[in-house]
Parts: C-alpha cells; sequence; structure tokens
C-alpha cells in the first residue's frame, strides 16, 4: 500500500518496483520520473508512485 502524503527515496522506489536504483536515477535523469529535492535529497511523492504503478511510465511522461 502506497501512502500517498509520503515521499519515498530513490532506493525505497527501486524496491517497490523491483528495478535497479540505477533505473530509477536514469529515469529521473531523462525526466521520465518527477522528483522534488530538499537539499540534495531526492524523493518521489507516493501520489506520483502510485500513477506510476496504476498507469506505467509512460502515463508519467505525458504529464510533462
Amino acid at each position: 500500500m502506497i501512502n500517498n502524503e509520503k515521499f519515498y527515496s530513490t532506493e525505497e522506489v527501486s524496491e517497490i518496483l523491483n528495478v535497479k536504483k540505477a533505473t530509477i536515477r536514469s529515469w529521473i535523469f531523462k525526466g521520465l520520473l518527477p522528483v522534488n529535492k530538499f537539499g540534495r535529497c531526492v524523493r518521489v511523492r507516493g501520489e506520483v508512485l502510485e500513477r506510476l504503478l496504476q498507469d506505467g511510465l509512460e502515463s508519467l511522461a505525458a504529464k510533462k
């Protein structure tokens, strides 16, 4: 269950999606995965992660 109010680290996102951390960083670098930055920390909103799980990566890229 994804908490929409929570911010997830790249490591947590990689575990939830069962992909490598390098893949998550690549998606962020390419602008495919929207993130919030808190200083040097990069976090993914729960609502973004939920949409990613439901609709796939293409749905996030289309929202640009």
